[in-house]
């Protein structure tokens, strides 16, 4: 994906120095809940019968290591009892420690075909009703608005913008199966299935446009050794059954005297596997995903 643009008239390290000032110069700080209720869940296609079969042979596979395992933690019971009747105490202490491996080996077994079997029962409830149909099904996938912040700092210099940083966070949970999260941002108020990242613009009564002004995505968690941080292809895996809170964050200078300017998302790229380009977008129900408006902003 092509990099938006730096800056052109303030740069990053530039408004660190200012806010470093920020005790002279005087922030002015505005952090708004009211912005979103929970996006109500979006829709997909249907899981295949080769999908789900997929995930029966896996039960059957943890089923076979639950029950190898209980029979290796028979078998450490049966030694230890030996020992403690015929062999020295050092023997018994290695039996011991066998037997507490044995099963500490089982509850790790069991927790993952339970976790399996509740994975099937969510695809299974998904099913396609025949193998060329697609029917609409509950997504796995659900972005929540958390908050929005906004930062802004006076040009210091004659030629200086006023310049705004806007922050939105919002959460993602997985249910029924892991998820990625394509963590590269994209300029788009329209966002499509080829969209390659999550969309955002500035809202409708902005005055200074998105088109040559950064962005970026992170997680309130950090990087994840599952996640992906590469340039132009940022990836954020939430496992099944869990959350992760992530922040959207840009800095627009002022265009011209007297600016509007807010921020709004407009559409998240996710998917179930790990690809460059995420094959679904999520824009149901995110329409109060954005920022309070920053008025009277100048050039110096």
């Amino acid at each position: 994906m092509t990099e938006l643009p730096k800056l052109d008239r303030v740069s990053c390290g530039f408004l660190a120095a200012l806010l470093a000032l920020s005790a002279v110069l005087g922030i002015v700080g505005i952090t708004s809940d009211l912005g979103g209720p929970a996006a109500s869940v979006a829709a997909i296609s249907c899981v295949t019968p080769a999908r789900i079969e997929e995930s029966a042979q896996r039960i059957v596979k943890l089923t076979a290591a639950v029950t190898f395992t209980e029979v290796r933690v028979a078998k450490a019971k049966e030694a230890l009892a030996a020992a403690e009747n015929s062999t020295t105490t050092a023997r018994a202490r290695i039996l011991k420690g066998e037997l507490a491996r044995a099963n500490a080996a089982l509850t790790a077994a069991r927790a993952s075909l339970k976790a399996a079997q509740t994975a099937h029962a969510r695809l299974a409830a998904r099913q396609c009703t025949d193998p060329g149909g697609v029917v609409t099904a509950t997504s796995p996938i659900l972005v929540e608005y958390v908050n929005a912040n906004i930062i802004r700092m006076n040009g210091i210099d004659t030629g200086d913008p006023d310049t705004t940083e806007f922050k939105i966070n919002f959460k993602v949970t997985a249910s029924g199966e892991d998820i990625y999260l394509d963590g590269d941002a994209i300029a788009s108020a329209n966002p499509t299935a080829i969209t390659d990242g999550l969309a955002w613009s500035t809202a409708t009564d902005s005055t200074t446009g998105t088109s040559t002004y950064t962005a970026i995505v992170t997680a309130m968690d950090g990087y994840r050794s599952t996640d992906i941080n590469s340039p132009g292809d940022k990836q954020f895996k939430t496992m099944d059954g869990n959350s992760r809170t992530f922040t959207f964050t840009t800095i627009i200078p002022a265009g011209t005297d007297n600016s509007v300017v807010g921020v709004q998302l407009n559409g998240f790229k996710w998917g179930t596997t790990s690809v460059d380009v995420m094959d679904n977008l999520y824009t149901t129900g995110i329409s109060d995903f954005r920022s309070d408006l920053m008025i009277g902003l100048y050039i110096r």
